[in-house]
């Protein structure tokens, strides 16, 4: 066989492989794909190729699957500075721009936002330099998350749509779906359901079409969020299984941990608060392997809030208050302000309603500064709730003038969430407002709301709020 034959028959090969390891990476066959790509690198050394960056493309593939696949960050982290460090900017500057965006994304995953940034914005320096669309694409995309991360919507927004742009111009199916779902979810956080959802449907097609097992079970659990937050509890479920089935099948666990607290929620609107613990518990033991910070404090929020509602308030603190060390470390504002609503929440069951009304007036603000509109209807909300609850231990002039504006923040929470088209958090305050107006003596007004909000309660199944309404009406 001549030189010539040879070069083009190794050239099919490595074709061949490095096909087949992206395919095993998007049906979820995360080891054969790594097994594909090492089996790569070890041809290139047998084979003597002295192209340093067919190796470190490899290499930045391998990790991208450790990260974004398996969750194995810390050694994702380690081959691609190892990378980096044999590699040449001005030599190869695609590659190297390729290893700084993959070492970004491990950052964001372990909730280091300014390393995260500051990986991101070399490498898209770098594509700008080039004039890679793709990858300025790409890097735009991923800023964007980071700072949907850090609670600053509209400069996400910005980087995103900047990626579906791209998408678009360069038909980029692919990219496409991972911007509406990345859209979807800034979308969801600035309390736009309507139109998350409308994106989020978009990733879900594209993911169906091109057979991306990863992609279908994160649509799927992001529809199903849409879902619960509108108030149809069943159809969530079906999606969360979906999930799950899926994740599992492929063994992502980031996936099996963020739908077992989707799923946890559902089971604590119920009432069920000893299942819901344990998918909870699922969730952070993920979290805690894997290394996700985020992950970690996430849950620690939702633990801290059943274990108020099960008067557990000794563990309710030590979760909310590891929560909001955690989050304040990383910086993501839009979930720090749920962990001061959980907080209020927590004060005005131990009757610290000084305290309660600082935590809610913490959470309102980072609310408004983040624009997360689901937050602003919770924390004017859980505000009301301590106004009333204080106003029953303080003299009759305090006490009407509590009540009164009890009353003025209860009214704009069930106004936003009517807005925002959030039923399951129009119940809840219609439910909250209804118990002020009773104390109150307003009996029919009283009865209205509560008629509402069992209404709403009922058809979404949260039978643990059922039966919060009819004691109420007792």
């Amino acid at each position: 066989m001549t030189k010539q034959n040879t070069d083009n028959r190794n050239e099919l090969l490595i074709r061949a492989r490095r096909g087949r390891a992206e395919v095993y990476n998007l049906i979820g066959n995360f080891n054969k794909g790594i097994e594909d790509y090492e089996n790569l690198i070890q041809f290139y050394k047998e084979n003597h190729y002295s192209d340093k960056t067919l190796s470190s493309r490899i290499i930045c593939n391998i990790s991208f699957i450790l990260s974004e696949g398996k969750s194995n960050y810390a050694k994702a982290e380690k081959i691609l500075k190892q990378t980096l460090a044999k590699l040449e900017r001005k030599q190869s500057p695609r590659i190297y721009a390729s290893v700084l965006n993959t070492l970004g994304g491990v950052f964001r995953h372990l909730g280091n936002y300014d390393k995260a940034l500051h990986y991101h914005h070399q490498a898209l320096k770098i594509c700008e330099e080039i004039n890679n669309k793709e990858g300025i694409g790409t890097i735009s995309n991923n800023i964007g998350i980071v700072y949907w991360n850090k609670g600053e919507l509209d400069t996400a927004l910005k980087y995103i749509k900047r990626y579906l742009t791209i998408s678009k111009k360069t038909e980029n199916i692919k990219g496409i779906g991972t911007a509406s779902n990345n859209l979807g979810s800034v979308y969801y956080d600035k309390g736009d359901s309507d139109t998350a959802l409308k994106y989020y449907k978009v990733r879900l097609a594209i993911a169906e079409r091109t057979r991306d097992k990863k992609g279908i079970g994160l649509a799927s659990g992001n529809v199903g969020v849409i879902y619960r937050k509108k108030g149809d509890c069943n159809t969530a479920l079906k999606y969360y299984k979906r999930y799950l089935d899926i994740s599992e099948e492929i063994g992502d666990l980031r996936g099996i941990g963020i739908v077992s607290t989707n799923i946890g929620n559902i089971y604590r609107d119920k009432g069920e608060l000893l299942t819901a613990l344990k998918f909870f518990k699922k969730d952070l033991e993920i979290s805690k392997r894997i290394g996700d910070l985020r992950g970690i404090g996430i849950t620690c929020i939702d633990l801290g809030e059943v274990y108020t509602e099960m008067k557990m308030l000794k563990e309710a603190n030590k979760y909310l208050r590891k929560a909001k060390k955690i989050l304040m470390d990383v910086g993501d504002r839009i979930k720090l302000s749920a962990v001061f609503i959980k907080l209020s929440e927590l004060h005005t069951t131990e009757k610290k309603f000084k305290d309660s009304i600082k935590a809610a007036e913490k959470a309102l603000a980072l609310a408004k500064k983040t624009g997360a509109k689901e937050k602003e209807i919770n924390a004017l909300r859980v505000m009301g709730m301590a106004l009333f609850r204080f106003s029953k231990i303080q003299t009759e002039n305090t006490k009407q003038q509590n009540l009164k504006d009890s009353i003025s923040f209860l009214r704009k929470s069930i106004s936003l969430a009517k807005k925002q088209k959030m039923k399951l958090d129009l119940a809840k305050s219609s439910y909250e407002l209804a118990k002020v107006l009773k104390n109150k003596g307003s009996t029919k007004e009283a009865k209205k709301f509560i008629t509402e909000a069992k209404k709403i309660f009922k058809d979404t199944g949260a039978e643990g709020w059922v039966k919060r309404v009819n004691k109420l009406m007792e």
